[in-house]
């Protein structure tokens, strides 16, 4: 988004605390809209993965961080331990 962006103002907040001037500066008809230039990305991949019903809720956590910083969603149902599991 900065790549589209590089004069964008980017505010830390904590606890969802939004000063209302920033929201007034959204609204500004001073902001000048820039054309976005969107191409495909030939990068992006799925995969299925099949869990071992033996596995247990840690082995999965654990599992799962070894390439979440990789991956840019993870998400699907687990059947472990006599449980459904919803990973997201």
């Amino acid at each position: 988004m900065l790549g589209y962006y590089p004069d964008l103002v980017i505010h830390r907040i904590s606890f969802g605390e939004i000063r209302p001037e920033w929201l007034d500066a959204l609204n500004s008809p001073s902001r000048e809209e820039k054309p976005r230039f969107q191409s495909q990305d030939i990068t992006l991949q799925k995969a299925a993965i099949q869990i071992s019903k033996a596995m247990s809720l840690y082995q999965l956590e654990q599992f799962i961080k070894m390439f979440i910083e990789d991956t840019y969603r993870i998400k699907g149902f687990v059947c472990l331990e006599n449980k459904t599991w919803f990973v997201d």
